[in-house]
């Protein structure tokens, strides 16, 4: 997993469960929060490696 998607997900917890501990609670908003993060996470990683590549 990358490290990106673990601290936008770690970020997104607690956010989430403010904004609705009852949903958070029944699970309804933590496999939303899980893709949403690695997709967040693997975006990111790609356009690092980009990035790397192709600088001088």
């Amino acid at each position: 997993m990358p490290l990106i998607a673990v601290i936008v997900f770690t970020a997104l917890i607690p956010v989430a469960n403010w904004v609705s501990p009852t949903m958070v609670e029944q699970g309804w908003l933590t496999w939303p929060l899980i893709f949403l993060a690695l997709a967040i996470g693997v975006r990111g990683a790609n356009a690092l490696t980009r990035w790397w590549s192709t600088r001088d």
